[in-house]
């Protein structure tokens, strides 16, 4: 298709759903200022079932205005390069539509409270009747505001990483790959030779030093064992404050709901938020995760889709080695949200299956729960994405958990965070050994004071006799 038919194509599209868009916000605008003034009084002089459809009407209007809403933003975010008319025409679209919106969330809230005031007034018949209208018709609206929170999110994730590639490519590089040649022939070590010649003066020669096995780093800063630069140091403390205030962060990244449930399904008291992949380094096989990851007796890692999912893996095991499964019967996989809506749901390991492994250092993958249930690879171009898949994991009468649409499916990672789960045995063990310790400090200390208060003793003890002995020689 040409540019020209697709321009067109676009802006036949733009101007039907302004024109769907208009007369249906026309008609709310016109119902909400007949009915502010006498809308409640008008309700209870009615009775409860026509009350309660008025509502509903309403509600359905509402729910039309946002689907139309979500759709006129689906169709005007494809439209990247286009003439300057349609792009006016579509930034006007845009603009009225975000402005009614607003207006359109006020009434939901109003005619929601209405409902649920009219609704006590029906008979138990009735209820059943309207039980059905009202789960279709909320599942609807709590669709859209998902799909718009969803869009809200990478509407903010696509300008946060726009600003962040704008202040790489600002940012001024460091000294070592500025320095000038002058600087660099002034590292050189000069070394003087006299030249075969018959002057009285002898000439300067320059010879470049020659470092065999070092590194790069070391080769920049000339000097053997010199420390590294200032510019390194205050780099590495920022990336080591920033990581540490993140994962104070991290300890209310959970709800207290979603703490709470996962501790009683994996039986351990204690969560301590040890990583976060927004902060630490994520590069090819990230050494770093698999050493946090080896320190904990028990893991939970928490995943964070774009579309507004939550999920994750336990394992109770410890991971001793890179590259290798871990078996555990106690390791589960788990739902906590589905596209923005609390979901909370838990599906055990089937008998003699894989339940866990980190990736190799080299490898591509950072981790798999099973067999590739849930596979998080690295970030390509700044996007990481898990893999799902069901083998490994009982998921019972669900077909496909975690919002899927098939059996496979790729979910865009916002990020992960992992939290170590300890039992309480093991943190009385830990501040057991910790009491013995000081317990055998103590000890050591008083010995070494009470033999420094003998020796005191016997010094003073021998010293006595002779300074009698003297005071007798005296008297004689």
């Amino acid at each position: 298709m040409k540019g020209k038919d697709v321009t067109s194509s676009l802006e036949r599209r733009v101007t039907t759903l302004d024109g769907c868009f208009e007369p249906l916000m026309s008609a709310l605008h016109a119902y909400e200022e007949k009915s502010r003034p006498c809308l409640p009084g008008d309700l209870l002089m009615k009775s409860g079932e026509d009350a309660v459809n008025e509502m509903y009407d309403v509600l359905e209007s509402v729910e039309r205005c946002e689907s139309l809403y979500s759709a006129v933003m689906r169709e005007t975010s494809r439209c990247f390069e286009v003439s300057e008319d349609l792009m006016y025409l579509i930034k006007s679209v845009e603009e009225k539509c975000r402005s009614d919106y607003v207006s359109i969330l006020a009434m939901k809230k109003s005619a929601i409270v209405m409902l649920e005031a009219s609704e006590k007034r029906l008979s138990c018949e009735e209820m059943r009747m309207n039980a059905m209208r009202r789960e279709v018709l909320m599942t609807k609206l709590s669709t859209n505001e998902a799909e718009e929170i969803a869009r809200q999110k990478t509407c903010e994730k696509q300008k946060m990483r726009r600003s962040v590639k704008k202040e790489k490519m600002m940012k001024p590089k460091r000294m070592s790959e500025i320095r000038s040649d002058e600087e660099k022939e002034s590292s050189c070590l000069s070394v003087t030779r006299p030249d075969h010649t018959t002057c009285v003066t002898q000439q300067k020669t320059k010879y470049p030093r020659i470092l065999f096995g070092r590194s790069d780093r070391t080769r920049q800063s000339g000097v053997k064992g010199e420390k590294m630069s200032s510019v390194d140091k205050n780099e590495k403390l920022s990336r080591s404050e920033k990581s540490q205030r993140q994962l104070e962060e991290d300890e209310h990244f959970l709800s207290v709901e979603e703490k709470a449930k996962l501790v009683v399904w994996s039986g351990r008291q204690h969560m301590k938020a040890v990583f976060d992949s927004e902060v630490d380094c994520m590069g090819r096989g990230s050494a770093k995760f698999y050493k946090t990851i080896s320190r904990c007796d028990g893991v939970v890692i928490v995943i964070d889709s774009t579309n507004g999912c939550r999920f994750g893996v336990f394992v109770g095991a410890k991971v001793e080695k890179n590259g290798e499964y871990i078996t555990d019967e106690n390791a589960f996989v788990f739902l906590l949200r589905d596209n923005g809506k609390e979901k909370m749901k838990k599906f055990c390991i089937k008998e003699k299956k894989e339940a866990f492994c980190v990736g190799v250092l080299n490898s591509s993958c950072l981790f798999t729960a099973g067999n590739e249930d849930l596979k998080v690879p690295r970030k390509i171009d700044g996007v990481m994405e898990c893999s799902l898949q069901m083998n490994s994991y009982d998921y019972g009468i669900e077909k496909c958990p975690f919002g899927m649409e098939r059996q496979v499916r790729n979910l865009e990672v916002d990020k992960f965070v992992v939290f170590d789960m300890r039992c309480e045995n093991n943190s009385k063990q830990q501040n057991s050994e910790k009491d013995e310790k000081m317990e055998t400090q103590d000890i050591h200390f008083n010995l070494n004071k009470e033999e420094s208060t003998i020796n005191i003793n016997r010094s003073e003890d021998s010293t006595r006799p002779r300074l009698d002995l003297e005071h007798n020689k005296s008297q004689i």
